[in-house]
């Protein structure tokens, strides 16, 4: 029952049971992430994947804490301030921000002008802003001060105190710190791979917990509440956020075709660079092998990407994979003899195979291909691709100097905006001497089939 005071009132007591219970869910919540980590790599994808159960269960928080605080103010009047309906709309906002308005489930394209600003081409108003300024560390930065400055300043400043009661300007009690405190620490220190993803769920996570504890517990009885029914509200919360957004991955997931082919891109991206750049190689491992034994996850490449993998963390095993690998790219060339990527990948495994004479002939057929192709097209959009592979092709002998020559003039000619990005995201790339090849770890090798 929701009492007729305004909820979270300032002057009343920290109730030290329920901040107990908070913290120890906290604890557990950082424990089990770093569980599936480090233990169950391929278990953890699902908090990192787009359209997968973690970015799912943010939409679900963010859509709870709206309904929550839309509950409050519809039983207390008290509530009905401009500082509530502001926090409910943002609450709104951001859960339709994280599925893009539903573009990819109802497959609505992304009209010419909003991708012009938008560097993900997407119908999604932080990406929007992105362009501008980073929207992220000013958005934890004012969770950070609203959550542990802003309390104190009002008992202290009593101005403050009454401007913010006479507005409903929300605030975030003692009691559910925990979760916001965690959700600040993902973010400032990154512990684990794609840090962003798991920051911006437990934030979510933080706001739900927040605006369910707004609902249920009036400022009359809320330091009288019991630990249980902490204990008990914070369950029922998980579940429903855990049933929730199981139901949206079974629905609008994996069993998407196109979701599947998106899947199987950022499997390969965090088993190929993004573990490997931590230094994780076992997690990295079992990703790729976990993606070899599935059918529905494998790309044309996967192979060679894990030859490439083996290489990189000096597994005895890559001689063989990678020989297995240049059987299936000199089949691949059978079928289709014009293209010159097949070329490009029996000359990075002969490379990798110290079979220097063999990879130069194969990197100079690739060359000669693309030149080919560039001499049967007059547009300009028909020339950016021959070029961008001969820019990749120069990657791959490590002639960096010509690839970043190739890459300027794949820049000028591109179609698209996005195609323009992808030539500056390998200049970048190869300015980036940490992802440049040292000895036996050719990582920039891997972004040759990711990007």
């Amino acid at each position: 029952m929701i009492s007729n005071s305004a909820p979270h009132d300032a002057a009343r007591r920290t109730n030290v049971q329920a901040a107990a219970v908070n913290a120890a869910i906290a604890a557990l919540l950082v424990s089990g992430i770093l569980f599936l980590h480090y233990c169950r790599p391929v278990l953890y994808m699902g908090l990192i994947l787009e359209d997968f159960w973690g970015e799912y269960a943010t939409f679900v928080c963010y859509l709870l804490a709206f309904v929550f605080l839309s509950w409050t103010m519809v039983k207390n009047p008290h509530a009905r301030k401009p500082g509530y309906f502001l926090t409910a709309a943002m609450m709104f906002l951001i859960a339709m921000d994280e599925i893009s308005w539903g573009q990819r489930i109802l497959n609505i394209a992304t009209p010419r002008a909003v991708a012009k600003l938008n560097y993900q081409s997407e119908l999604t108003i932080h990406n929007i802003i992105d362009n501008m300024v980073s929207i992220e560390p000013l958005f934890f930065t004012a969770v950070f001060v609203w959550v542990f400055l802003l309390p104190f300043a009002a008992r202290l400043i009593k101005p403050l105190n009454a401007f913010m009661a006479r507005w409903g300007i929300p605030r975030a009690g003692l009691e559910e710190s925990p979760y916001f405190l965690i959700a600040l620490i993902f973010f400032a220190f990154s512990p684990v791979i794609k840090s962003d993803e798991i920051s911006e769920l437990l934030l979510a996570a933080a706001f739900a917990s927040w605006a369910q504890t707004v609902l249920f517990d009036s400022p009359d009885r809320f330091a009288n509440s019991k630990a249980m029914n902490t204990v008990k509200r914070k369950l029922a919360l998980l579940l429903v956020v855990a049933l929730s957004a199981g139901a949206l991955v079974s629905m609008f997931g994996i069993t998407i075709p196109r979701q599947r082919a998106r899947l199987k891109g950022q499997l390969h991206w965090t088993a190929a660079i993004s573990y490997p750049k931590a230094g994780l190689y076992p997690q990295a491992g079992e990703l790729f092998k976990h993606i070899l034994a599935s059918e529905s996850l494998m790309r044309k490449e996967s192979l060679l990407q894990y030859g490439i993998f083996l290489s990189q963390s000096d597994n005895p095993e890559a001689e063989a994979v990678l020989k297995r690998a240049l059987v299936k790219e000199s089949e691949s060339e059978v079928k289709n003899p014009e293209d010159p990527q097949y070329n490009r990948n029996k000359g990075i495994i002969y490379k990798l195979l110290k079979m220097d004479a063999q990879a130069h002939a194969e990197f100079e057929l690739a060359m000669q291909k693309d030149r080919n192709r560039l001499a049967r097209v007059d547009r300009d959009s028909e020339k950016y691709g021959p070029v961008l592979s001969m820019a990749k092709t120069c990657v791959s002998m490590e002639n960096y100097g010509l690839a970043l020559q190739h890459l300027k003039e794949a820049v000028r000619l591109a179609p698209r905006e996005l195609e323009k990005l992808m030539a500056e995201d390998w200049m970048h790339r190869i300015a980036d001497k940490e992802a440049l090849p040292r000895g036996r770890h050719p990582q920039i090798l891997q972004y040759i089939y990711l990007k």
